[in-house]
């Protein structure tokens, strides 16, 4: 991504790829999530807070088969989350 002309890398989350069907929806949908809890607010740390939610919601869906129905439920995510912070 590229905020105030800076390129930002947003590290992938490492997984045991199934299949990649929908990671790219995944994605959109991890980060349309988090963009509006905070009512699209154009900050960059939203923005990074919302491509790291994006990438993980991507990362989670690639271990399971299909398309929508490999989506990681929000409380699968959140799970997820606090076992990154625990770290």
């Amino acid at each position: 991504y590229v905020i105030s002309e800076r390129v930002i890398h947003i590290p992938a989350i490492h997984v045991n790829v199934v299949d990649t069907t929908g990671c790219g929806d995944a994605f959109m949908a991890g980060l349309i999530h988090e963009l509006a809890k905070e009512n699209f607010l154009d900050e960059e740390k939203v923005l990074i807070s919302a491509a790291k939610f994006g990438t993980i919601t991507a990362g989670m869906a690639a271990q399971k088969v299909g398309a929508i129905t490999s989506f990681p439920k929000l409380r699968e995510i959140e799970e997820f989350l606090k076992t990154l912070k625990e770290v």
